[in-house]
Formats: C-alpha cells, sequence, structure tokens
C-alpha cells in the first residue's frame, strides 16, 4: 500500500497526510516527534537487517504506549504520533522515560543497546488549521534540539522556540551580510 511504510506497518508521510486532510481544522493535538539516537551504529556494526529489527521493535512499542494515538513512521529513524489534544500533557510526558527504559532493556548485541536512545521532539495542543508542515517543521527543531543538547531526553517546542526563532534570524541576516 502506499500510504503505509514495507517495513513497519505504520502509517507514513503520505499516509499521515491524508489522516491530517480529514480532520477539522478546530480539532486540537499534540505532537510528538522521535529519533533512535546512535541509529546509524547499528546499521554500520551490525548490519542492516538487524537496524530493520530495531525499528519494528520501536514501531511495536511506540504503538503499545501510545495506545489508540496515531504512530507514523516519518522515514529513516524517524517516528511522529499524533496525540489527541485533550490528553493532558503529563499523560503524555510520563511515557517518555518509559520509552526510553524498553529501548534500553532490548537486547540489541550486548552493548549497542548502552548507546540507543530517543531524541524527542513535543509541540502541544496544536489546531489542525495551523497546518501538518508547520506543526512537523517545529516538531523536527525541537527534536534537533535535543541531539544537540545531550540526546536521550525531550523538550517541549515553546520553551526553546524563542531561542530558535532567533537563531533563524541570525542565519538570515548573516546570509545577507
Amino acid at each position: 500500500q502506499l500510504d503505509t511504510d514495507y517495513l513497519t506497518g505504520l502509517l507514513n508521510r503520505r499516509g499521515l497526510n491524508e489522516v491530517w486532510n480529514s480532520l477539522p481544522s478546530t480539532f486540537k493535538l499534540h505532537c510528538v516527534y522521535l529519533d533512535i539516537d546512535n541509529f546509524k551504529l547499528v546499521n554500520d556494526v551490525y548490519g542492516h537487517s538487524k537496524g530493520d529489527e530495531l525499528l519494528i521493535f520501536v514501531a511495536d512499542m511506540l504503538t503499545q504506549v501510545f495506545k489508540d494515538q496515531l504512530v507514523v513512521r516519518m522515514g529513516g529513524d524517524e517516528f511522529c504520533i499524533l496525540c489527541n489534544g485533550e490528553v493532558p500533557y503529563d499523560e503524555i510526558e510520563v511515557k517518555f522515560p518509559k520509552l526510553q527504559e524498553q529501548l534500553a532493556e532490548e537486547d540489541f548485541e550486548g552493548s549497542i543497546d548502552n548507546v540507543l536512545s530517543f531524541s524527542i521532539g513535543v509541540l502541544y495542543n496544536q489546531p489542525v488549521a495551523a497546518g501538518l508542515n508547520t506543526i512537523l517543521l517545529k516538531c523536527d527543531d525541537a527534536m534537533y534540539y535535543m541531539k544537540k543538547h545531550g540526546k536521550n531526553g525531550y523538550v517541549d517546542y515553546d520553551s526553546i522556540s524563542a531561542m530558535i526563532e532567533e537563531r533563524k534570524a541570525i542565519k538570515s541576516r548573516a546570509k545577507y551580510a
């Protein structure tokens, strides 16, 4: 199927767009965007079949941990979870340490699991009218901020948005200087 990921069976970007376009514009949601830290190391050291096993494991774990929410494989080692906006923030945030623990407990060739973790970017309470691309970009910015600042954790975009916007403005001004 064109709207599902061949490896994990989750929706892919195309499927996410189809679901998004079916939502009422006033519907609010939370967006969780995550990346597997050091995933490339698994592929490089143990091969792509082991990397595929890890992606399938993570897809299954996310589907179980975020029951009744929409889990999407964005590509590579990145996943997105869209949660109903009525779910309280703390019910989402309490899941993040559990994800880290479950990933650490999984046996991926012994020493490799010591370096596997998630970098997570979150954006809360967004109306569908804000636009999928805008929301994903903000979540991606937050996730990459987490990757640059220690990995193995999460950050809410709103807590760093002023800093991110300032950096973008500086880069833009430098380009024209």
